[in-house]
C-alpha cells in the first residue's frame, strides 16, 4: 500500500527498487484515501486477494498502513473488512 503522494514524489521507487533486487514479486497498491472509508477498504482486500497477496507493507502516512492492517487482516484470516 503506498500513498499517492508518496508514490507521485517518486519516493516509493528506491524502496521498490530494493525490495525487487531481492527477488520479491511487489504488487503495487495506491488507491489509499485520506480517512478511508469502508469502500476504499473493501477495494484494497479485493485488490489483495486477485494479486495473492501473501506479505503486506505500507509506505506513507496512517492511512495506508490502516489499509494495509486491514488488508492483511482480512485476507490471512478470510472475512470480510467488517461482518455482520
Amino acid at each position: 500500500m503506498i500513498d499517492p503522494e508518496v508514490r507521485r514524489l517518486g519516493l516509493a521507487e528506491p524502496v521498490l527498487d530494493s525490495v525487487r533486487a531481492e527477488g520479491i514479486d511487489v504488487t503495487v497498491y495506491s488507491d489509499v484515501e485520506t480517512e478511508p472509508t469502508l469502500a476504499c477498504f473493501e477495494r484494497a482486500v479485493a485488490a489483495a486477494r486477485a494479486a495473492g497477496a501473501d506479505a503486506f507493507a505500507a509506505l506513507g502516512g496512517g492511512s495506508a498502513i490502516d489499509i494495509a492492517k486491514v488488508a492483511n487482516l482480512v485476507v490471512s484470516d478470510g472475512g470480510r473488512s467488517w461482518s455482520t
